[in-house]
């Protein structure tokens, strides 16, 4: 009878080792940190960094997750986005249009739609819906690449 008891509480001792809490400041040690920005209600914005701390790349994207749910069907409002890109990269400072500009890639109902430009490439990943005739491509995630800044990644 003693035995499975002295298992028991072995087993929950061991299991509940890596249970305990855990800080910032441990998981900043564990993993690599990273900054995110709340933009709009909702949206998510997170940058990465050349080695001269210029921002080289940003993604944007949508809540997923909150304490009640996960949603992954949650999408960026197109709207949004244009007012989003405009204000992070101005039509003033992106340069010439580039050899891919409007570029969209199909694949099935996922696809991407590529900005591309002399200094920066927008690109939209989303779903394509057809709504009254017309192809619209609802954007999940939108990223701004910066083309003469190295990202480490």
């Amino acid at each position: 009878m003693k035995t499975p008891i002295l298992i028991a509480s072995f087993t929950l001792l061991w299991c509940s080792a890596g249970a305990r809490a855990q800080t910032s400041v441990d998981l900043d040690k564990k993993y690599h940190p990273i900054t995110a920005y709340e933009v709009r209600p909702g949206i998510f914005m997170t940058a990465e960094y050349a080695t001269d701390g210029q921002v080289c790349r940003m993604t944007l994207e949508p809540r997923r997750t909150s304490k009640d749910a996960i949603n992954l069907d949650v999408l960026v409002d197109d709207d949004l986005v244009d007012a989003f890109v405009d204000e992070i990269a101005p039509p003033g400072t992106r340069g010439k249009p580039g050899k891919y500009d409007g570029l969209t890639l199909m694949l099935g109902q996922p696809a991407i739609t590529i900005k591309d430009y002399e200094y920066v490439t927008i690109r939209r990943y989303g779903n394509v819906r057809n709504i009254r005739g017309k192809q619209y491509l609802e954007p999940w995630v939108v990223t701004l690449t910066w083309n003469k800044r190295t990202c480490p990644s």
